[in-house]
């Protein structure tokens, strides 16, 4: 919004060096400005910026296009730092279902090994009731 806030013309309010100096100030920030009250949401400030592309044929599509192409280095770089950090989650989620295979294994064995086992039927003895302490 630089660029085009800046060439619209800021009328000083009085026609002294300071008030030109305050104009020529205001004109420097005016797309910088523009530009924090439209990502705010400002409503003014939309159709400002409506307004200005259209007084230079633009649209937001070429204002997208514009700052995607600039910011295209960080974008890849984005697009990296998440592949590398998909691939870790995919490595740690195959160590856990190796590690849930594993021990599922185990388990099997285990449970096979009491299913197997030979069990002692014990008579109680017909002398001593139920619940009597000697």
């Amino acid at each position: 919004m630089q660029p085009i806030a800046q060439n619209q013309p800021v009328v000083p309010s009085g026609t002294s060096f300071m008030s030109k100096l305050r104009a020529a100030q205001a004109s420097l920030k005016a797309g910088s400005i523009l530009a924090a009250d439209w990502a705010i949401g400002d409503p003014a400030a939309i159709e400002r910026v409506k307004e200005l592309l259209a007084s230079v044929g633009l649209t937001m599509d070429n204002v997208i296009a514009q700052t995607t192409a600039s910011e295209l280095d960080k974008i890849e770089r984005f697009n990296r730092l998440i592949a590398s950090a998909e691939g870790r989650r995919n490595a740690l989620l195959r160590e856990i279902e190796h590690h849930r295979a594993a021990f599922a294994q185990r388990l099997r064995a285990e449970v096979q090994k009491i299913e197997n086992a030979e069990f002692e039927i014990v008579e109680t003895s017909a002398a001593t009731p139920t619940g009597a302490c000697n």
